[in-house]
């Protein structure tokens, strides 16, 4: 099942957000909420489909330069929470960077190796590597201070 299948079935069954389109969700409900205020600061109305809008993924992924602050922040509270050692700040990178490898695929590859499956890592990002990325990026994705 595809990352987009199961987002969609969780939306279905009635238990995930929006921003589950992109993160998956999260057993722990700090790290879920965190997730959603990060995928609705780039809009008041975010798309009912953030794989089909532009200007949303530019937001959310910082133009693929840079991981946004809600996010890195998601990515900590995410890490305090997760008290059963559920992976769940590794869960929602992973998440991030699958997402706007789709996007940029030029300025996240590079950093994404080790992120995403070797499967998808190949498939989305083909030759790309480090210094081979666009938009200025120097082919990696910094995080913010």
């Amino acid at each position: 099942m595809t990352t987009i299948q199961s987002s969609l079935l969780l939306i279905l069954l009635g238990h995930a957000t929006a921003a589950d389109l992109i993160f998956m969700g999260s057993v722990y409900p700090e790290c879920t909420t965190c997730e959603e205020q990060a995928y609705n600061l780039c809009d008041t109305s975010p798309p009912a489909d953030p794989w089909a809008d532009r200007s949303f993924a530019t937001c959310f992924c910082g133009g693929g330069v840079t991981i946004p602050q809600a996010v890195l922040e998601c990515f900590d509270i995410c890490d305090t929470v997760d008290i059963y050692d559920m992976r769940a700040s590794r869960m929602a990178a992973e998440s991030w960077f699958y997402y706007c490898a789709v996007w940029f695929p030029e300025e996240v590859c590079p950093a994404a190796e080790g992120w995403l499956s070797e499967k998808y890592y190949r498939e989305q990002c083909g030759g790309i590597t480090a210094g081979s990325g666009g938009s200025g990026s120097g082919g990696a994705v910094d995080e913010e201070d």
